[in-house]
């Protein structure tokens, strides 16, 4: 095992004790993409575009988390810019508490917290809104929420857990606490997703359960707390692996539940614009424009669409 940097711990420290609001910033400061509701009266549109507004964080920085949080291994190699840059730092698991990838994931994360908790409220709340679209888009919102706090848990551990317009976004929650509320909003949400889509962004009962699987699988695996972490951080050894096996076996029992998706033949022709509405291997797909009109995704092949699972 890497031994653990001093700067990592004291970078976990610096963006969790900074606390969070419910105006998070994020690096494309686009006010164009808040909606604003105004009065409890929505039509349908409107109240599945509040819910996808709280999946609008992901939508447009999934390309950031493949780097950090998919890729994050001692075999991870950067081609950004000089060694110096966050990307090589990161790369050499050199953190520190301004690197750009960190920061931007803290914010991006808890303002699609933010969203999905005033989408779930004023959703709640709205008339004018049919039940079953009430229903879709109150379980698109709970799928934001939970997609946030598993990035914020993996990267973080123990996070501020707010579930309200008004909730508590300073005082840290323990790692249990916060995966209990994500299997919550997921197992919520696959009630109220549709079993199928036309398109793979929408999201659907395979998403959730995808995504319970997921995190269950980590969760089952004993991830390490703060105090955990600063006992070992001088340690040049890896710490004995621990397991729960009821939440590995719910991994399983989630995974079993993802039907209807094969491989595709042509691993190619899953990816680039043209193949957006292709859902061989997709299960949620989250699209955005890129870097400049016609790439798409710069950090994935052929510059297509980011595929969360």
């Amino acid at each position: 095992m890497k031994k653990i940097s001093k700067t990592l711990v004291s970078a976990i420290l610096a963006l969790s004790v900074s606390g969070v609001t419910t105006s998070c910033s994020s690096d494309n400061n686009d006010e164009s993409n808040t909606i604003q509701t105004g009065a409890e009266t929505l039509n349908d549109q409107q109240a599945l575009a509040l819910a996808d507004n709280a999946l609008f964080e992901y939508y447009h920085k999934a390309f950031g988390l493949s780097f950090i949080v998919e890729t994050f291994t001692s075999k991870t190699h950067s081609f950004e810019g000089p060694e110096s840059a966050d990307g090589p730092l990161i790369s050499r698991h050199e953190l520190t508490p301004t690197n750009v990838y960190f920061v931007n994931r803290w914010y991006n994360k808890n303002s699609a917290v933010s969203n999905a908790n005033d989408a779930i409220e004023k959703i709640t709340a709205a008339t004018g809104v049919s039940e079953q679209t009430k229903k879709e888009a109150i379980a698109r919102a709970k799928l934001a929420r939970a997609l946030g706090y598993h990035v914020l848990v993996r990267l973080w551990g123990e996070v501020p857990l707010y579930t309200s317009t008004n909730g508590d976004t300073k005082t840290r929650a323990s790692i249990d606490a916060i995966y209990t509320q994500i299997v919550k909003d997921l197992e919520e949400a696959a009630e109220g997703l549709p079993t199928s889509a036309s398109l793979p962004s929408v999201p659907t009962k395979a998403a959730a359960y995808g995504l319970l699987s997921r995190v269950y699988l980590d969760w089952g695996s004993n991830p390490l707390t703060y105090d955990q972490i600063n006992a070992i951080k001088d340690q040049t050894t890896d710490p004995a692996p621990s397991y729960t096996p009821a939440r590995l076996e719910k991994a399983v029992e989630y995974a079993n539940k993802v039907t209807g998706y094969k491989l595709n033949s042509s691993f190619a022709s899953i990816w680039g614009k043209d193949n957006e509405a292709t859902k061989d291997e997709k299960i949620l797909t989250f699209v955005h424009d890129g870097d400049a009109v016609g790439t798409g995704n710069h950090q994935v092949t052929a510059h297509g669409p980011s595929v969360s699972m």
